[in-house]
């Protein structure tokens, strides 16, 4: 008798449901083994931020130096690029008032907001990558996976993936100031589509056949086991200090990056730059950041660690968009201008540290509306301040 092949391909159901997520576009997920261990799969974009990430976390230094050495390269040019604009754009002048009639304001205003649509929802990917790095790489750092060659140098992947969301962030402000003061539609969107060059860097780095040696071998996707055995798939633990200490040193970081942006413009519209560098912007600085470490701190003793992250993050913006409502209407800044900035990062990094403490991220990363609604409006706020430093000063 002749023999018959099988109806349905002999696979396991870990195989089919591999290939189920894959088919619906999901290519992250915790499971649990038929041992009890929990293992996470994550999947990141094809750049140079994932090769260098995922290179540092599993072979550590001085392995995987060639390809942070490469992943540098395209945040060095931007911010380059875009100093150079911002600089150029700010010594030809300003004209907060305008006197251009109203119809051509109107088509202005609505070139505008067209470019600033099209290029955040570009470089919103962008930011919420940068955020998925992020939480992977704080719980790489943190011990929560088990194997990791790089676990004790992952603090620079932290740094890396943090730079790829502040890059995003600075791309959209700057654009839109600059497509903002172009005097015709035409201009407007020539230099958007001129600036959207700007986000293809590191993609164009990671295609190059010359650089393809450097970043030969690097995989674009992880599995990672944790570390406690028998561990709860829906447990959470409180803020821990090790989180506090990552979010407060890259909000300093990227708050001191504000800070030579207000310099930048105060140098240029010939403003005294004492102010910007007072004790009082310090000051101020610290006791933000203590305020929203002890509402992270207390809240996630209190209630659900994600939870409070997300709404600790909603109330940073709510503040961030109250003190720019205050400005646009005063043209006076109701605190130093680098204070506000504080809340503005932390917004981000409370959901981000927030979930690195949780047994299982991915809910809150894949979440339609929560991750991606304090993206945007950060990315709507940076463009506000900068049209306001310009306009107003600091």
């Amino acid at each position: 008798e002749g023999s018959y092949a099988p109806l349905l391909p002999q696979e396991g159901l870990g195989s089919m449901m591999e290939r189920l997520r894959a088919r619906m576009g999901i290519h992250t997920s915790l499971e649990r083994l038929p041992t009890g261990e929990l293992v996470e799969d994550w999947h990141f974009e094809e750049d140079t931020y994932t090769v260098a990430i995922l290179g540092i976390v599993r072979e550590g230094f001085p392995a995987a130096a060639p390809k942070l050495a490469v992943a540098l390269v395209p945040p060095l040019l931007q911010g380059l690029i875009l100093c150079t604009i911002l600089e150029r754009l700010i010594s030809t002048g300003r004209d907060p008032d305008g006197d251009a009639p109203s119809s051509d304001a109107t088509v202005s205003k609505l070139v505008s907001t067209i470019c600033f649509v099209l290029m955040s929802l570009n470089l919103s990917n962008e930011a919420l990558e940068g955020i998925w790095k992020i939480c992977f790489s704080i719980r790489a750092f943190s011990g929560v996976y088990a194997d990791l060659k790089g676990h004790n140098t992952a603090w620079v992947a932290i740094g890396l993936a943090f730079i790829q969301f502040v890059m995003a962030v600075y791309t959209v402000g700057t654009s839109t100031l600059v497509i903002a003061e172009q005097p015709s539609a035409i201009d407007a969107f020539m230099n958007f589509v001129a600036l959207a060059f700007l986000t293809e860097i590191d993609n164009l780095l990671f295609s190059s056949r010359t650089l393809g040696k450097v970043l030969s071998g690097g995989t674009t996707d992880i599995r990672v086991t944790h570390a406690a055995k028998g561990e709860d798939e829906h447990g959470s633990a409180p803020w821990t200090l090790g989180a506090v200490l990552v979010s407060n040193v890259l909000v300093m970081f990227a708050t001191f990056m504000n800070l030579f942006t207000f310099v930048l413009f105060a140098q240029a519209l010939h403003e005294d730059q004492s102010e910007v560098l007072s004790l009082r912007q310090v000051g101020g600085c610290i006791v933000a950041l203590l305020v929203l470490d002890a509402m992270m701190w207390f809240g996630s003793r209190t209630i659900n660690t994600v939870s409070c992250a997300v709404g600790v993050a909603m109330l940073c913006v709510v503040f961030v968009f109250a003190n720019q409502w205050y400005l646009y209407h005063t043209h006076l800044r109701l605190l130093p201008a680098v204070v506000p900035m504080v809340p503005f990062w932390f917004a981000m990094l409370a959901a981000c540290s927030g979930n690195a403490v949780v047994a299982d991220p991915f809910p809150l990363l894949r979440c339609p509306f929560q991750t991606p609604s304090i993206v945007w409006a950060l990315l709507l706020a940076a463009s506000l301040e900068l049209s306001a430093t310009y306009y107003w000063g600091v």
